[in-house]
């Protein structure tokens, strides 16, 4: 048997999410041995949505997680949602070919709205709710490639428009050469999204076990084994949704860790605070970018280094966090900002800007579902569904554009 995945540490400072996300339900760990049609590692945004769709389906799951729901990765999430990329269409295009590329961004923006009909479906809070989006250009000799995008996207249809720089200083209290304005885009909180929808999934008959970890496991039998903490698990198909855990599998070359600095700040008061209380991010790599929480706080992002492990100074934490904060009050300047939390959080990126989902080459039955980037909800919601269709059918088209053993050499 395979030994069970290495501790990594994920992220120094106080967390946001959890302290406002009190667990409105504890699932006992597993004490005896189980048997099921799909196993799901990781109780996180991706094994949250994969174990709800597949409780549509009425699939004998099992969920196993070796903390508590929603408390691993997704605690660190930004909790905003869009379905532009980190890599522009057009860049995209360059590599994979127009029919792929296009057909990517229109998974993305399917999986906001799969994620909007999921959300409207829960009995409890997940803190959605749809919100439009600014992508200005960090600088003039950036307009040019942004116009480019736009025109792109407003073609294919995508829900944009753009805004000059006369638009943006009538909307916005800072002037910046131009922007993309997104019409579909979301915020959410993500520990209550993983709480809410892993609730549904139980009630849809899918087993869910905390503080159940898994040791060891065997990929090569007909039967899959996986060794907890509480018992032997014996499964038809896997799905791993760990996250980082799971690199070992993988060709690391195709994958990067950076680390990423959040900050929230004080209450800064109900109302409107710029156009439409917008998400704003940025041209510039690494982007910075700015939104506003349910309980009216900024939620600051930015500072991407290429380290594997957090910042583990707190003097150097909270230097980056003052950064964060000085870049948003030249944005900002009537606004008073204090650092209420703030934590340096370690991310993973592809050599491609996709996720890896699907079937791994080695082992059959054994799917990863590894969304990766900065869009990662959005692609936990594709991969979730990817994998449904693949577990259910054998198929999805766009298996192809998102496996585990693509080339990294550009079409």
């Amino acid at each position: 048997m395979e030994k069970g995945f290495p501790y990594m540490k994920l992220y120094q400072g106080e967390l946001y999410w959890p302290s406002i996300s009190p667990e409105k339900r504890v699932y006992k760990p597993l004490k005896k041995d189980a048997e099921c049609e799909v196993l799901i590692i990781g109780g996180g945004e991706s094994g949250a949505l994969c174990s709800f769709l597949l409780g549509e389906y009425d699939i004998d799951t099992i969920v196993v997680e070796k903390n508590k729901i929603g408390n691993g990765v997704s605690a660190g999430n930004s909790g905003s949602l869009q379905f532009m990329s980190d890599k522009m269409l057009s860049d995209m295009i360059k590599e994979i070919g127009p029919e792929n590329a296009i057909y990517f961004y229109k998974l993305c923006q399917k999986a906001l709205d799969e994620i909007a009909r999921i959300t409207s479906q829960v009995e409890w809070s997940t803190g959605f709710e749809r919100k439009h989006s600014l992508y200005f250009a960090s600088n003039v000799k950036d307009l040019h490639n942004l116009k480019t995008e736009y025109e792109l996207l407003s073609k294919l249809g995508f829900p944009v428009t753009y805004m000059d720089k006369a638009e943006i200083q009538s909307k916005f209290p800072f002037s910046k050469p131009g922007a993309i304005y997104s019409l579909s885009a979301a915020r959410f909180n993500p520990v209550k999204f993983c709480q809410a929808i892993i609730h549904e999934a139980a009630k849809k008959n899918v087993r869910v076990y905390e503080d159940t970890e898994v040791l060891k496991y065997d990929l090569t039998g007909k039967k899959l084994l996986f060794e907890t903490s509480g018992g032997t698990i014996k499964a038809n198909k896997v799905i791993f949704a760990s996250g980082f855990e799971t690199l070992n599998y993988l060709n690391t070359k195709k994958i990067s860790l950076t680390r990423t600095q959040i900050v929230v700040t004080n209450p800064i008061g109900e109302g409107e605070k710029w156009y439409e209380n917008a998400l704003i991010w940025e041209t510039k790599r690494p982007y910075q970018y700015i939104r506003i929480s349910d309980d009216h706080r900024l939620i600051l992002g930015g500072l991407d280094e290429n380290e594997t492990e957090p910042v583990n100074d707190n003097s150097e934490l909270r230097k980056r966090s003052k950064k964060l904060v000085d870049s948003a009050s030249e944005l900002f300047p009537n606004l008073e900002l204090k650092i209420d939390y703030e934590y340096n959080a370690v991310f993973a990126t592809t050599f491609d800007g996709r996720p890896f989902i699907g079937e791994h080459p080695a082992y059959k039955n054994a799917y990863f579902l590894l969304g990766f980037g900065g869009n990662g909800t959005i692609y936990s919601m594709m991969g979730a569904t990817i994998l449904r269709d693949l577990i259910l059918y054998g198929y999805h088209p766009a298996a192809e554009i998102v496996k585990l053993g693509r080339s990294m050499k550009n079409k």
